[in-house]
C-alpha cells in the first residue's frame, strides 16, 4: 500500500459496505473506504453524509453496515483501521438513523479488528461479529462479548450470515473457506445472570427429522477432492457446564501450583492419597432418553467439559451386540418410533450418579418421502426388537462357545500334566469339546465345507444377520423372507442354547471342581483351591 499509494490508489472514496432496512422501503446506508457513512431515506434521491463518529479516527475504513431487523431507526457499523497500525475493535450503533452514535465494543480486547456483523432475527440484542481472530457473540447488546471456539480455528472471519429457518450461522473466512454453526438458538437463552448462577443447563432440543442416511462414496475424483462432513444426524442436545469437576489428582496439582507461586515447599503425596487418585472413577455425563410412556429408550455417555457443548442422539436404540472392551460405548441398534421423547442429563462424580438437568421434551418426526412405508410402524418396531433380542442371544452364544473351545483346549493340556488325573477326566473334556464343536457349526457354519468352497447350510447367525442387515435402514414392513428366517433361526436356536448352558454351567463346572480336587494347574476362569 505504501509503495502504490500515489500510483494505484483511487482519487475518490469507494463504497465498500451497504445495507438496506428490511423494515422501511428506501432506507439505505452505505459506507466508504475513506471513513464516511451516507444515508438515504427515499431510495437514493437524497443522501445525508455522516463524517465523524465517537472515538473513530478519520478516514477509517467502514468494514460493515447492518440495518436492524427489529427497529427501523437502528443501524450498526464496524470500522477497520489496521492499515494505520490501529488494531482496536470498533463496533457502533445508532438508534436515530445515523444522527448519533455510541460504541458497543464492550469488553473486546485490542488487538481485535472487526470485519463483519449480523443480528439475530429473534432476539434483538444478540449479535455476532467476525474479527481477525474468529467469531464473538453478545447477548446483552454489546456489553460483554464471548468468543465462539469449538472447531473454528483462529483466523480472520470476513463475512457472516444467518440461515433463519434452521437458525444456522454461516461463517466465511479469509483464505480458508466456510464454517457452519448449526442451530445457535440456545445462545438466545444465555445471559450474564445465567452464566453466573446456573451450574448445569440443558437447552431446548430442536425437533429431529428421521430419515435413512445415504452412505455416499466417491470414486475417480482424485486425491485432492475435498468434501465437508454433513451435520450430525439425529436429536442434538446442547448443554452448559459451568465448571467440570476436578479429579483428586487435578485438585492436588492445582494446590501444588499455588504453593510453587508462593515459593512454599511442595511435598510428595502419601501412598494412600496416590491410591485414591488411581482408584477414582473419572467424572462423566449420562444422557437418558425416555419415550412418552416413560420407558428408557437410550443412554449416552460422554466426558464432562466446561462451557457450552453438544451431543447428538442418532434416534436409534442401543445395540445388543457383545461388549468386548470397556471403551465400546454408545453403540447403536435399530431406529426408534417417531413421536415425543424427553431427555435428562446426569453427572457421575466419584461413582455417584446425580441428575442435574432436564427433562427437556422434543419430537422425532418422519420425513414424508418413504417409498414403501410400513402400514403399522409399531408392528415394524416390535419385529425389529424381537430380531434384536434374538441377535443379542445368538451373538452372545457364539462368544461363549468360542470361549469354551479355548478353555477346553487349555483344560486338556492341564489334565495331561496332572499326575493322578484319571482317563475318564480327559474323556469328559473331549466329549464337551465335541459337543461344543457341533453347536458352533450350527450357530455359525460348517467351516470344513466352507473353507473348501462347498455349499453350506446357513447357520443360525447367518439367518439372523440377513434380517438385521436388511432392516438396518429399512422403514418398510418385514418381508416374508425375513419372517421365515426369524422363525427358523429361533426354533433352531432353542436347543442349541439349552445344550450350551448345560456344557458351561454344569459339565465344565464339574470338570473344574475335579481339577481343583486333583490340584491340577490353574486354567482360565477357575478359582483355585488352597489349604495350608
Amino acid at each position: 500500500d505504501a509503495v502504490a499509494k500515489n500510483a494505484s490508489t483511487s482519487f475518490y472514496g469507494n463504497i465498500v459496505s451497504l445495507t438496506e432496512s428490511p423494515l422501511v422501503e428506501g432506507l439505505i446506508y452505505v459506507g466508504t473506504d475513506d471513513g464516511l457513512i451516507q444515508v438515504t431515506e427515499d431510495g437514493g434521491k437524497n443522501w445525508r453524509k455522516i463524517e465523524s463518529f465517537p472515538d473513530i479516527p478519520e478516514m477509517t475504513y467502514v468494514s460493515c453496515l447492518y440495518a436492524s431487523q427489529h427497529d427501523a431507526n437502528t443501524v450498526y457499523a464496524t470500522f477497520d483501521n489496521h492499515k494505520r497500525a490501529d488494531f482496536k475493535p470498533y463496533v457502533l450503533v445508532s438508534n436515530d438513523r445515523g444522527k448519533s452514535w455510541k460504541s458497543i465494543s464492550g469488553d473486546l480486547k485490542d488487538p481485535q479488528v472487526v470485519y463483519s456483523f449480523v443480528q439475530d432475527h429473534i432476539k434483538n440484542d444478540l449479535f455476532f461479529i467476525g474479527t481477525e481472530y474468529g467469531v464473538f457473540f453478545t447477548n446483552n447488546g454489546g456489553e460483554k462479548w464471548i468468543q465462539l471456539k469449538g472447531n473454528l480455528p483462529t483466523q480472520a472471519v470476513r463475512d457472516l450470515d444467518i440461515q433463519k429457518r434452521e437458525n444456522d450461522l454461516a461463517i466465511a473466512t479469509f483464505g480458508r473457506g466456510f464454517y457452519i454453526l448449526d442451530n445457535y438458538s440456545p445462545l438466545r437463552e444465555t445471559s450474564e445472570k445465567f452464566l453466573n448462577e446456573e451450574n448445569y443447563k440443558l437447552f431446548p432440543v430442536k425437533d429431529a427429522l428421521m430419515f435413512t442416511k445415504r452412505s455416499a462414496t466417491f470414486s475417480g475424483v482424485g486425491s485432492s477432492y475435498y468434501k465437508a462432513d454433513n451435520p450430525p444426524f439425529g436429536a442434538t442436545f446442547t448443554y452448559y457446564i459451568e465448571e467440570a469437576p476436578k479429579t483428586l489428582k487435578q485438585q492436588r496439582q492445582e494446590k501444588e501450583k499455588e504453593l510453587i507461586k508462593k515459593n512454599e515447599p511442595v511435598y510428595y503425596p502419601s501412598f494412600d492419597d496416590l491410591r485414591k487418585e488411581d482408584d477414582e472413577e473419572k467424572p462423566f455425563l449420562l444422557f437418558t432418553i425416555y419415550d412418552q410412556a416413560g420407558n428408557v429408550v437410550r443412554k449416552l455417555k460422554t466426558k464432562v467439559e466446561s462451557g457450552i457443548n453438544r451431543l447428538t442422539w442418532d434416534l436409534r436404540y442401543a445395540s445388543t451386540d457383545p461388549i468386548k472392551k470397556a471403551t465400546d460405548e454408545n453403540p447403536s441398534g435399530y431406529p426408534v418410533m417417531p413421536g415425543k421423547y424427553k431427555v435428562t442429563m446426569s453427572i457421575s462424580i466419584d461413582g455417584l450418579l446425580k441428575e442435574v438437568a432436564g427433562p427437556v421434551e422434543f419430537e422425532a418426526k418422519v420425513l414424508n418421502n418413504v417409498t414403501l412405508p410400513a402400514s403399522d410402524r409399531s408392528e415394524l418396531i416390535a419385529f425389529q426388537n424381537k430380531v434384536n433380542d434374538l441377535n443379542r442371544a445368538v451373538n452372545g452364544a457364539i462368544e461363549v462357545s468360542s470361549d469354551l473351545k479355548s478353555k477346553i483346549e487349555i483344560i486338556k493340556t492341564a489334565i495331561k500334566q496332572t499326575q493322578n488325573a484319571p482317563q475318564s477326566l480327559i474323556d469328559e473334556a473331549n466329549r464337551i469339546a465335541d459337543e461344543n464343536t457341533t453347536l458352533y457349526r450350527k450357530l455359525v457354519d460348517d467351516e470344513v465345507l466352507a473353507k473348501r468352497n462347498e455349499p453350506t447350510y446357513p447357520g443360525i447367525s447367518a439367518r439372523v444377520g440377513e434380517v438385521v442387515y436388511g432392516m438396518w435402514t429399512s422403514t418398510s414392513a418385514p418381508t416374508n423372507s425375513y419372517r421365515q428366517n426369524y422363525q427358523i433361526a429361533s426354533e433352531e436356536f432353542k436347543p442349541v442354547l439349552e445344550t450350551l448352558k448345560r456344557l458351561v454351567e454344569i459339565d465344565l463346572k464339574n470338570i473344574e471342581t475335579e481339577m481343583n480336587r486333583l490340584n491340577a494347574p490353574w486354567t482360565p476362569g477357575r478359582v483355585p483351591d488352597w489349604k495350608e
